[in-house]
């Protein structure tokens, strides 16, 4: 058993025998990542968590340093943030981490259902369309995000929407005649925002003749600008993606999100190697950017505790071009 034999069985672990379990912790460590309490009781948990992996790890004679262990600890973390809010069962996690099957493939089953839904579909109301109607619509999404992001889900209501956006209790039902119709807009927006970042920071894989370390670089200043300029929207987003677990009606959004994303990579790394990228390194790579995220944003990592990223991104991209 090596390493990356851990990484495998802790993320089988997570979507099958433990998925209660790890969907707590999940929610949790988010939860967490609101307050000073929670952040100094996630780096608690963060620290010894990497100790008993360094103690695995030296168990089983690799001793593959401890940055690498702790790599390993983010890349485990963001393949369970990733894949257990689709509901995927353990027989297809199993082949996609072995990449015996395409993240493509089993996602189409989510998108194809009910993709066609379309943002304004998604807050559908009787009110006129109109600037001022649209302008009323944006700041009750915006209100309803600030409540996802400080307080989550189960905190938004119409009164608290109405109170932080400076209307009447009766106004946001007028616009969004039910909670879940909002919600899904106010989480739409969420995702929206969050790939416009994404590709205005890698840009177009093809306008230009990116490098390996080029590509390193991209992804190292995405990464801190997320945890520094978004941390908190982060919180919210994440939070969101994992209420997909209880909410199916949520999983063709994140399913087309996630989508999207691994073709991107797929595009951009076939672009430095200059031949096809395997499959499972794709998936490594937003793995290991997600669990690195996820620690970061619930820890309140500081500069000192993130130099360390780079040289984590560069491992797995440099491994994927091979």
């Amino acid at each position: 058993m090596h390493l990356e034999d851990l990484v495998t069985r802790v993320v089988l672990n997570a979507v099958e025998r433990d998925r209660t379990r790890s969907l707590a912790w999940c929610e949790i460590v988010l939860y967490g990542g609101r307050s000073e309490a929670g952040r100094m009781l996630a780096q608690d948990w963060f620290a010894q968590l990497d100790a008993i992996w360094r103690s695995i790890d030296a168990h089983l004679g690799s001793d593959v340093g401890p940055e690498n262990v702790s790599a390993a600890v983010d890349r485990a973390i963001g393949h369970i943030f990733l894949l257990l809010p689709l509901a995927f069962a353990r027989p297809q996690v199993q082949k996609l981490l072995s990449g015996r099957t395409d993240l493509k493939a089993l996602l189409a089953a989510h998108v194809e259902r009910d993709a066609a839904r379309s943002f304004e579909e998604a807050g559908r109301t009787g009110a006129e369309s109109s600037e001022r109607s649209k302008e009323v619509r944006e700041r009750i999404v915006q209100a309803a995000i600030d409540i996802l992001i400080d307080e989550g889900a189960s905190a938004v209501s119409y009164g608290a929407v109405a109170d932080r956006s400076g209307m009447v209790r009766s106004g946001p039902s007028y616009y969004f005649p039910t909670i879940h119709g909002l919600l899904e807009t106010a989480q739409q927006a969420l995702f929206e925002r969050a790939k416009a970042r994404y590709r205005e920071g890698l840009g177009d894989p093809a306008a230009a003749a990116i490098t390996e370390m080029r590509l390193v670089d991209l992804t190292t200043a995405i990464f801190l600008r997320e945890v520094f300029e978004f941390s908190r929207e982060n919180i919210g987003y994440y939070s969101v993606w994992m209420s997909g677990a209880q909410n199916p009606d949520l999983r063709p959004v994140l399913a087309s999100f996630l989508g999207d994303q691994y073709a991107a990579w797929r595009r951009r790394l076939a672009a430095v190697a200059g031949h096809d990228i395997n499959r499972t390194a794709v998936l490594d790579i937003q793995a290991l950017f997600v669990g690195k995220l996820i620690r970061a944003i619930t820890t309140g990592a500081g500069m000192a505790d993130l130099s360390g990223a780079r040289e984590d991104f560069s491992v797995v991209i440099r491994r994927a071009c091979v």
